[in-house]
Order: structure tokens, then C-alpha cells, then sequence
């Protein structure tokens, strides 16, 4: 917490706060208070809150969550410790990716619906579609027990790629509903 005292008389100065390595897929917020002070103190004490204000930078959209369509959560870039486990795994909040680092991927799947067996029958596209190269697309096709899917995925992109476009798309072949989300990747060298 930082706390900046403004002098009788002078101007009122400017403060700039820089986020280097900010993700589109991260969320900042910054709360600041203004406060009376008490007269003639050294330095000045704050006493009675005056004002309160609060900045939000968020990318991330709301599901509905009253189960009435498909849903999909906003996609989580996860930093693996080892490229063969994610166990240990953390949230990639960087928008730069070196080549070589252990990527992963994170969603949730709501809403799936059930057939008669009380199985559900979805299919997962992933598309990555960059500026230089044509876009690559892998699909899965899935059986399961629960409504409600978490689902890992480890990451294997050409990193040559630069800026690309993952999108990934969720279909409920039992229903017939899409949803999808997308995330951006940067490749650097």
C-alpha cells in the first residue's frame, strides 16, 4: 500500500501505474481512497474515509449458469512444471511465450446434456490459426457421466507461429448446441 499526502497550495500531481507482461486474459484492479486529515499533524494522519474508488480491467465474460443452454468457462493458460504432468501446474499471466515452455490448457464444460443411459456425448475442436500459416484444427470426440467437465490439455505449438489464435469449440452432439472461446498466444524468440 502506498500513500501519497498532497501539499497545501501545490499542484495535485499525476501517478501512472505500468503492468508489463499484461495477458488479455488477466484481471487488474486498483482501489484507491481519499481520507480527511488531521490538521497541522507531521506527517499528515489520515482520519474519516472521504471517498473510495475502484478500476477494474477484465476481459472475462459471465456465464448465465441457469443450465437452460451449454456453457463454456474462459480458457485458463496454465505454465506446467513438467511437460508430462500437470500436477504443480500455475496460471500463465505472461503475454509472452519463449520457445519451449511447457503449456498447458485449462476450461470447464457446463450443462452437458444426458441420453437416455445417463451419458453425455460432446465433441471438443481446437483450431490455432496464426497470421503465417494456415490454420490447424484437431477435434476429439467424447463420452461421459456428468453434466459438468474439467478438462487438461497439454499445449503443442510450433512456436514459429508468433501471434496466433487458439478457438476452441465445444459441441453437444446430444443437443446440437456450440459454444466456444478463444484465447491469444504470442511466440516469442
Amino acid at each position: 500500500i502506498r500513500r501519497y499526502h498532497l501539499p497545501k497550495g501545490q499542484p495535485r500531481p499525476v501517478y501512472f501505474w505500468t503492468v508489463s507482461d499484461y495477458s488479455m486474459t488477466s484481471t487488474i484492479a486498483m482501489q484507491w481512497s481519499l481520507h480527511w486529515t488531521v490538521p497541522d499533524s507531521t506527517p499528515p494522519q489520515p482520519t474519516a474515509a472521504w471517498a473510495i474508488g475502484v478500476a477494474v480491467q477484465d476481459t472475462l465474460q459471465a456465464l448465465q449458469g441457469d443450465g437452460a443452454r451449454l456453457e463454456l468457462s474462459d480458457i485458463k493458460t496454465l505454465l506446467l512444471i513438467s511437460p508430462d504432468s500437470f500436477d504443480g501446474a500455475v496460471p500463465y499471466v505472461g503475454q509472452n511465450i519463449a520457445p519451449n515452455t511447457p503449456l498447458g490448457l485449462y476450461f470447464e464444460i457446463y450443462f452437458l446434456r444426458f441420453n437416455e443411459k445417463d451419458q453425455t456425448h460432446y465433441r471438443v475442436d481446437y483450431s490455432l490459426q496464426s497470421r503465417d500459416t494456415s490454420s490447424r484444427t484437431t477435434s476429439f470426440t467424447y463420452q461421459g457421466e456428468s453434466t459438468t467437465v474439467r478438462e487438461f490439455i497439454a499445449l503443442d505449438a510450433d512456436p514459429r507461429h508468433g501471434q496466433s489464435t487458439l478457438t476452441l469449440k465445444v459441441t453437444d452432439l446430444l443437443a446440437g448446441e456450440t459454444v466456444s472461446r478463444y484465447t491469444y498466444l504470442n511466440y516469442t524468440e
